[in-house]
């Protein structure tokens, strides 16, 4: 495959990462599911809203792990924190696990945060050593994409419930989309994600002209 070719399918992969990266911003959707089925109060939820950002935090950790390892193995590892993190919660939520503690929901959704932070690296790494020339632009178009996320998810549920499912159910389903999307597209775009080696003769040019077109 020409290495130009290659290029852009990577910043096709990494568009459709970013577009289902952004799970934090389901998080009204399904808060006051939460909220009445931990029987906490308002602080206590706004804390859970706060442990998605606070695992942002680590987000070195995501850096050091794509110096050592392939970027395929990076993304994968993101998801899978986010299979753990959205999927234990949909199950309780669900009534499919018995009992989680608040301190083990605020511990989800620090690793659901997480998530988020190890596919955005992928996606900065593949963006800016792709397109070393226009590393600002690539990185600006495709961070752009995260912010359909809501728009996705939200068609993704009405569409499967026909707008008229209740609150219990769209929690539901927003915390499912949450734990398997991410993990559906990280494994079709894996083999995409990559690094290209673009020194061949008129790569630079090639992938210039495109930018500017």
């Amino acid at each position: 495959m020409p290495s130009s070719l290659a290029q852009w399918l990577c910043l096709v992969a990494v568009i459709w990462l970013q577009t289902i990266a952004g799970t934090n911003t389901n998080f009204p959707a399904y808060s006051s599911q939460l909220k009445q089925v931990l029987s906490i109060s308002q602080v206590q939820l706004n804390n859970l809203a706060f442990a998605s950002d606070a695992g942002k935090l680590l987000v070195w950790f995501s850096g050091i792990a794509a110096v050592y390892l392939p970027l395929w193995l990076v993304l994968l590892v993101g998801a899978l924190l986010g299979l753990a993190g959205n999927g234990i919660q949909y199950l309780f939520v669900a009534g499919k696990v018995a009992s989680v503690s608040y301190p083990g929901m605020f511990l989800l959704a620090v690793l659901a945060g997480k998530s988020i932070c190890w596919i955005n690296t992928v996606c900065y790494v593949v963006a800016i050593d792709n397109f070393p020339l226009h590393r600002q632009l690539a990185v600006g178009l495709t961070t752009i994409y995260q912010g359909l996320s809501t728009s996705v998810y939200t068609d993704i549920v009405d569409a499967a419930l026909n707008k008229r499912g209740g609150t219990g159910a769209r929690a539901k389903a927003y915390l499912l989309l949450n734990s398997v999307l991410p993990m559906a597209v990280s494994l079709a775009t894996a083999p995409l994600v990559r690094v290209v080696n673009a020194d061949g003769p008129g790569a630079g040019k090639n992938a210039h002209v495109h930018w500017q077109d």
